[in-house]
């Protein structure tokens, strides 16, 4: 029996119709391979920022291409509109087309670069994939920078307590949280640590005391921030007299964002490292083998909010092992410069692409064209 080409090809958009699942748009991202790894390794399971804004992702009742007003349907696939990608949308104005996702990437390659596909347009989207914070203690982004929220991202909902009432401001990547004298926010009992990764954006005009971005003092100190000469300053268990702390060389008192990280113990050996704006900028031998804590302060002093930071802080976090200097490097360039439509950055974006239709060409079955 000869099959109609109308009929050839009406199955043929049948037979693919589960590959774009209700989708009506499509994006393809690309990350640039050389701002991985500190071009000297791969990332594994990474939680990538990408932030947008354009009017393509507005609302389709403002004239963009996202049907849901909470942005439920802009979702993020290794493929086709297949094979989700665990993502979290941390902020979505659908009425000026901005959205800030990120998403867990299981392999960042720092040989070749790699893509993922953003589609939206679906009027009954599939639920968003989580668990791009697995493997982190606390993620704190402070969203929106208009109504503070110290609500934990991360897998153990360690929820902040602000004291003081801090505000919201604008931060790096979205909101932050402005911090100042009796200011501050102050965690829950957490899961206690011996080997961590701490780090933070802050942006401040203060000066002239310890300013801690997170600290902890249970049993020891530890503290990361700003010193009294305005550098960056990491300090784990003050007990130990081999290495107190370690200290940046610039000050950051300057107006501009800055990215702060301090691991201990890095892999392999027993030392502090502090690094500032993606690089390494100090490193200390140790004898301690680490301190727990169990609770911690962003913005003071732990306990008491003394030594109050006064500035702006974002994308505070920590978890519960030393991370590479490879992921760092990548995250510093990631958040620092993620790109736009429009505007390489780490992320380059392609064009949307309509979804909904199959152009088949049926000449090699004799079917001609439909």
């Amino acid at each position: 029996m000869k099959v109609s080409p109308l009929k050839l090809c009406l199955a043929l958009l049948l037979a693919g119709s589960p590959a774009f699942a209700g989708f009506s748009w499509s994006i393809q991202v690309t990350y640039d391979h050389t701002k991985v790894g500190g071009g000297a390794e791969n990332e594994s399971n990474f939680p990538a920022l990408i932030s947008i804004s354009d009017s393509s992702i507005k609302t389709v009742a403002n004239g963009g291409k996202v049907s849901d007003s909470g942005g439920a349907d802009l979702l993020v696939f290794s493929d086709a509109c297949v094979t989700q990608i665990p993502s979290e949308l941390e902020f979505y104005d659908g009425t000026n087309g901005v959205a800030i996702l990120w998403l867990k990437i299981s392999t960042l390659s720092y040989t070749v670069s790699g893509t993922v596909t953003i589609c939206t347009g679906n009027g009954s989207p599939p639920g968003r994939t989580s668990g791009v914070w697995s493997g982190y203690l606390g993620v704190y982004h402070f969203p929106n920078g208009t109504a503070l929220s110290v609500n934990d991202s991360g897998p153990n909902s360690y929820n902040l307590t602000a004291v003081g009432s801090p505000s919201a401001g604008a931060g790096h990547i979205d909101g932050g949280i402005v911090t100042a004298s009796g200011k501050y926010a102050t965690s829950p009992t957490v899961a206690a640590t011996a080997s961590v990764t701490l780090s933070g954006w802050l942006k401040t005009s203060g000066s002239g005391n310890t300013e801690p971005i997170f600290s902890a003092v249970n049993a020891y100190q530890f503290t990361l921030g700003l010193n009294s000469s305005n550098t960056a300053q990491f300090t784990f268990g003050y007990s130990d007299g081999s290495c107190n702390f370690i200290s940046g060389s610039t000050s950051l008192i300057d107006g501009a964002w800055h990215y702060l990280v301090g691991t201990f113990p890095a892999a392999g050996d027993s030392k502090l490292r502090l690094y500032v704006d993606g690089a390494l900028v100090s490193t200390c031998g140790t004898t301690t083998n680490g301190e727990t804590f169990t609770s911690f302060e962003i913005g003071g002093w732990q306990g008491d909010g003394s030594y109050p930071f006064v500035g702006t802080l974002d994308e505070v976090r920590f978890s519960g092992a030393a991370t590479s200097t490879g992921w760092i490097s990548t995250e510093y360039n990631n958040e620092n410069s993620p790109g736009n439509i429009g505007s390489a950055g780490f992320w380059s974006f392609g064009s949307w692409t309509p979804i909904g239709g199959i152009i088949c060409t049926l000449s090699l079955l004799g079917a001609g064209v439909c």
